[in-house]
């Protein structure tokens, strides 16, 4: 499988079949003390870092673009204190989100 190919099937799973079977490898992973770590060469969509970092990715979109468009968020989410949207941050949180765009982790 081309990492091109592996990229799109990672897409093609949608957010609820993702979150599903990361639920379910978690799960597992829990119940056989890590022994269903799935992680192959080449990689296959089914492994378990591909899924995971699939969801992470995801997540991380999310959030970023919430950050991005000022969407309000839970108090407490940026920085523990009042800040609920980037428009709004404090120092603290908006110097954190600059710092974050120049080095995305």
């Amino acid at each position: 499988m081309t990492e091109l190919q592996l990229k799109t099937d990672l897409a093609n799973i949608t957010d609820a079949e993702l979150i599903e079977q990361a639920k379910n490898m978690i799960c597992k992973l829990a119940e056989t003390s890590g022994k269903s770590l799935q992680m192959s060469v080449p990689p296959n969509k089914r492994d378990t870092d591909m899924l995971l970092m699939e969801l992470v990715n995801r997540y991380d979109n999310v959030v970023n673009n919430l950050l991005i468009s000022g969407v309000v968020v839970p108090k407490g989410t940026l920085c523990g204190k009042q800040c609920d949207n980037l428009q709004t941050a404090c120092p603290k949180c908006y110097a954190e989100y600059l710092e974050y765009k120049k080095n995305p982790k």
